[in-house]
C-alpha cells in the first residue's frame, strides 16, 4: 500500500473541511483534503442548499467573521448572487460557488484528493495515526499530525471509536428547475431557474447507513416526481416549461452523527459561558440569540490526533440546527484548522492545545469569543443609534 505523510489530512470536502484545509495550509502546514464526490462544498454545492445563512444577528450587528465571511463573497463571484437586504445572507449559484472553492484550495496551497473514498481509520494506543482511503489508484495511506473529521457524519472518528448522537433526517431534496417568468421570483438564480426545496415532515430516517442513504435519496426523488405529475395533471402544457434541470448528487441529510467530544452543546447550555469558548454563533431561525462553541465540542472523547468540524461537531438536541448550517460550519472549520496547525507545531494531541493561545488567533481574525461581550456590544451601539449617533 502506498503511504503519503502530511502534517493535517482533512476528511470531507465540503464547506468545514475546505475552511480546515485551507487555514492549516496558511498557517504553513502541508496539508490534504479528501472527498468522495469531485466537488468541494459538500451540502452548499453538491446537495444543491445554495442558501448561505446570516453572518449577522437580525438587528445589523454582524457576528460571524473570518472564513465565514470569505465563502460567503467566494459563492457569488463567479455567478449571478443575490444578496438579502434585511440579513447579511444570500443565494449562490452551487456551480460557481464550487470554481471560488477550487481557486481558494489552489491558492492555499491544499493537496487536494477528490473522487477518493475513506475507508479506515489507523490508531495506535488511542492515538489516530493514518487512514486509508481508496480511489481508481488502489487503497492509499495517508499519515499526518493531525487529523480533521469534516466528513459530516462522523466517518473517520466513529471508525477510530469515538461514541456520537445519532440523528434523524425528514425526507427533502433541493432542485434548480426551470420556470418561465423566474426572474420575476427574488430567489431566482438566473433567467429561467428557480430552486425548489422539498421537505415532508411525514417519516424520519434514523441515522445513517449504506441503506438509509439509498432508501432516503430514492424517497425523496419519488416525492419529488408526485410534485411534478399533480403539477402537470392540472395542466399538461406545463410540462414544457416548467420541469426539473439539476438535482442534488449527495443526500441532502441535516443531522446523522453528532461525535461525542469533551465538550457537548446542548438544551441545558444554550445560554451557558465557557473558559474555552472559540467562537460565537447565531440562531439563523430568528433574530437574537446567540450562543458559545467551547473548544472541547470539536475534540473528540477516546481519540487522540483529532479534531471534528462542521455538522459532526458535539453538538446535539436545538443546538444541532445552529452548528449544522454553511457559516457555523466555516466557523469551526477555521477553528480546527489553527488548531490542528498548534497541535502539529507543538507535537501534541488537539486536547493539549493552549486553548488561550487559540483564542488570541481567532480574535485576530475578528470572531466573538463569549455571549457577554457581544451583548455588551450590541447594548451599547443600540443605545448610541437611539441617541441619533448610528444609523
Amino acid at each position: 500500500m502506498q503511504t503519503k505523510r502530511y502534517d493535517v489530512v482533512v476528511l470531507g470536502g465540503g464547506i468545514a473541511g475546505v475552511a480546515a484545509a485551507v487555514q492549516a495550509a496558511r498557517c504553513g502546514m502541508k496539508a490534504a483534503l479528501v472527498e468522495k464526490t469531485i466537488f468541494p462544498g459538500g451540502l452548499a454545492t453538491t446537495g444543491l442548499v445554495y442558501l448561505y445563512l446570516p453572518l449577522c444577528d437580525g438587528f445589523g450587528h454582524q457576528i460571524l467573521f473570518g472564513m465565514a465571511e470569505e465563502l460567503y463573497q467566494a459563492s457569488m463571484k463567479y455567478g449571478p448572487g443575490q444578496r438579502e437586504e434585511k440579513r447579511y445572507m444570500g443565494i449562490f449559484s452551487p456551480a460557481s460557488f464550487i470554481l471560488a472553492l477550487d481557486e481558494i484550495l489552489d491558492d492555499a496551497g491544499v493537496d487536494v484528493w477528490y473522487d477518493t473514498l475513506f475507508c479506515k481509520s489507523c490508531v495506535t494506543e488511542g492515538r489516530l495515526e493514518a487512514v486509508e482511503v481508496e480511489n481508481n489508484s488502489g487503497r492509499l495511506r495517508l499519515e499526518a499530525g493531525c487529523f480533521v473529521d469534516a466528513t459530516g457524519d462522523g466517518d473517520a472518528a466513529v471508525s477510530a471509536g469515538a461514541g456520537y448522537t445519532e440523528g434523524s433526517n425528514t425526507p427533502a431534496i433541493w432542485e434548480i428547475h426551470h420556470a418561465d417568468g423566474a426572474l420575476k421570483n427574488s430567489r431566482a438564480l438566473s433567467d429561467g431557474q428557480e430552486r425548489f426545496c422539498g421537505n415532508w415532515k411525514d417519516y424520519e430516517y434514523p441515522g445513517v447507513s449504506g441503506r438509509v442513504v439509498t432508501d432516503f435519496v430514492r424517497d425523496t426523488r419519488r416525492r419529488l416526481r408526485r410534485f411534478y405529475q399533480e403539477k402537470y395533471a392540472a395542466d399538461p402544457e406545463l410540462k414544457h416549461k416548467f420541469f426539473s434541470m439539476l438535482l442534488p448528487s449527495m443526500a441532502t441529510f441535516r443531522r446523522t452523527r453528532a461525535v461525542t467530544g469533551l465538550a457537548t452543546m446542548c438544551n441545558a447550555n444554550e445560554e451557558a459561558v465557557f473558559e474555552d469558548s472559540v467562537a460565537l454563533i447565531n440562531e439563523w431561525r430568528c433574530a437574537g440569540p446567540v450562543r458559545e462553541v467551547p473548544y472541547g465540542a470539536l475534540i473528540p472523547r477516546g481519540v487522540k490526533g483529532l479534531l471534528t468540524a462542521g455538522r459532526c461537531i458535539s453538538s446535539i438536541e436545538e443546538s444541532w440546527e445552529w452548528t449544522r448550517v454553511i457559516p457555523a460550519a466555516a466557523v469551526t472549520g477555521q477553528i480546527a484548522g489553527f488548531a490542528a496547525d498548534m497541535a502539529v507545531r507543538g507535537n501534541v494531541s488537539p486536547e493539549a492545545v493552549d486553548v488561550k493561545e487559540l483564542q488570541k488567533k481567532l480574535l485576530a481574525e475578528k470572531f466573538y469569543l463569549h455571549r457577554p461581550d457581544f451583548c455588551t456590544f450590541r447594548r451599547k451601539r443600540e443605545e448610541k443609534a437611539d441617541e441619533g449617533h448610528v444609523k
